[in-house]
């Protein structure tokens, strides 16, 4: 896993298991209760011990990265938080193909150099200054008025960091 997609999924995981055992590195995912942590509830606990399992069978560097994305996450403003929950979600809905394809254009984008990447972030910030409906005429292939010359290329794929 590369890219947002992984830190998501690290995030994701991460909150699944107690913070006190990501941040400790403790490979229980077990709360201590003097910490006021009630333990949970009978309907999760089949799946925090299957996360508390997947948790042991993780690699020492595996369980850092997920730790590291933890201690980001605790540093990101409910806002940010938001809206990376958004972007999880949006990506949990992709069918499998969609995801192939982000991952492709993901790599693409990072095998450019930084000139290019430039260029890439400055269309894409053009892009989205355009009006919906510019935009939904450029997707449906007529130009919006005002606009000659010959016709841009579609618009690149959003850089993916959160």
């Amino acid at each position: 896993m590369k890219g947002a997609p992984a830190i998501l999924v690290g995030i994701a995981m991460a909150l699944c298991l107690a913070p006190e055992a990501v941040v400790a590195g403790s490979p229980r995912a077990e709360a201590p209760r003097s910490r006021g942590v009630e333990p949970p509830a009978p309907q999760d606990q089949k799946r925090v011990r299957e996360n508390r399992e997947r948790w042991q069978q993780l690699p020492p560097e595996e369980r850092q990265r997920v730790r590291e994305n933890y201690e980001r996450w605790q540093r990101l403003s409910p806002e940010e938080q938001s809206k990376l929950r958004e972007r999880l979600n949006r990506w949990q809905q992709l069918r499998p193909e969609e995801k192939q394809t982000l991952r492709q254009r993901q790599d693409e984008f990072r095998n450019l150099s930084p000139e290019e990447r430039q260029r890439v972030r400055e269309s894409l910030q053009r892009w989205r200054a355009l009006p919906p409906e510019d935009r939904h005429r450029i997707r449906e292939g007529s130009r919006p008025p005002g606009m000659q010359g010959p016709r841009p290329p579609p618009p690149p794929p959003p850089p993916s960091r959160p």
